[in-house]
């Protein structure tokens, strides 16, 4: 019997990049518009677009990527959602601020930043959230 598409580890990794990507476009989206057309800064910016972004990517992640493992408890489950992509975020911000400090390239192209800040997250966030936030149980114990 085949298995249904989100229970297939490759197809939830390519539906995790899917997920991201799109929230990728929709935090680079928010990213270019306040630094180069409201003339916010380079950190306060990439604070607020991650800030838009994560609940979208939640919402998506719960439907498609771990629809079979999402919990029965929404607000614990996005608190550990919002945690682990804090955590994330944390060294997606570090990895980004070291690009726009260093690089006069990166500086004039924050997004290649960003790229390279997401991409290196991307493995933590998703074997964090698999382990504690979509866990398929009514309750998700850090263990």
């Amino acid at each position: 019997m085949a298995r249904p598409l989100h229970k297939n580890f490759a197809n939830r990794i390519v539906l995790f990049v899917c997920v991201g990507t799109i929230g990728f476009v929709l935090d680079a989206s928010i990213l270019s518009i306040l630094i180069f057309d409201l003339g916010w800064g380079y950190y306060i910016s990439r604070i607020v677009s991650f800030s838009a972004a994560v609940p979208f990517s939640w919402i998506l992640n719960r439907m498609l990527t771990f629809r079979g493992s999402a919990t029965t408890n929404r607000t614990r489950e996005y608190t550990l959602y919002m945690i682990i992509q804090g955590a994330g975020a944390l060294l997606n911000f570090t990895i980004y601020s070291a690009c726009i400090y260093y690089s006069s390239v990166m500086k004039n192209y924050p997004v290649l930043a960003l790229a390279i800040g997401s991409a290196i997250a991307l493995a933590f966030n998703y074997s964090a959230l698999q382990r504690y936030a979509f866990t398929g149980r009514a309750e998700t114990k850090l263990e």
